[in-house]
C-alpha cells in the first residue's frame, strides 16, 4: 500500500533529463552503488531477525532506479546500442519493482531477506551494466570483445513503449 501512495510522489520528484545519454547511464550506476550500500545495511538488519524500516527516501530512490532503467532501455534501443543492453535495463527495472513489492509484502524474515539479497545483487550488477552502456554508446554500440554476429537474446519489446511515455 505504501508503494501505491509513494509512486506518484516518486514520479513527480524525478529529476531526469529530457533524454537519456551515456552520462545518465553513468549516473544511474552511481545511484545503484548508493542503493547497494543502503540495501546491504537493510539486509544486515533483516539477518538479525528485525524487520528493517523502509524509509520513504529508499522507496523513492528504488522507484527512480526502475524508471531510469526503463528509460535507458528505450534509449539504448533507439541509438542502436549494444544488442542486449536495452533488454537488460528493462529486466532490471522489472526486477526492482518486483523485489520492492516482495519487500513491502514480506510476511517473514526469510521473505524479507530473500528480497533484499536479490536487490543487493541487482544493484551490484547495475553498476557494471551502467559502465558498459556508457562505453558502448561512446563506441558505436560495441562492447569490448562483443560477438557482433550473435543475435540479440532479447529484442526490443514494443509493449514497453507505453511505460516510457507515461513518465
Amino acid at each position: 500500500m505504501l508503494k501505491r501512495l509513494l509512486a506518484p510522489l516518486a514520479l513527480a520528484a524525478l529529476a531526469l533529463p529530457a533524454s537519456a545519454s551515456p552520462e545518465l547511464a553513468e549516473l544511474w550506476g552511481v545511484k545503484a552503488a548508493g542503493l547497494y550500500s543502503d540495501t546491504v545495511v537493510l539486509l544486515d538488519e533483516a539477518r538479525t531477525g528485525a524487520a528493517p524500516a523502509l524509509e520513504d527516501g529508499y522507496i523513492i530512490d528504488l522507484e527512480r532506479f526502475a524508471v531510469t532503467a526503463t528509460r535507458l532501455g528505450s534509449w539504448n534501443d533507439q541509438v542502436s546500442g549494444a544488442k542486449d543492453l536495452g533488454c537488460i535495463f528493462r529486466g532490471m527495472a522489472e526486477e526492482a519493482e518486483i523485489q520492492l513489492g516482495a519487500l513491502e509484502g514480506a510476511r517473514s524474515v526469510r521473505d524479507r531477506e530473500s528480497a533484499l539479497r536479490r536487490l543487493v545483487t541487482l544493484f551490484d550488477d547495475a553498476q557494471d551494466i551502467s559502465a558498459a552502456a556508457a562505453w558502448a554508446a561512446r563506441h558505436g554500440g560495441q562492447l569490448p570483445n562483443a560477438n557482433d554476429g550473435a543475435p540479440a537474446a532479447c529484442p526490443a519489446n514494443p509493449a514497453m513503449a507505453s511505460r516510457i511515455s507515461a513518465y
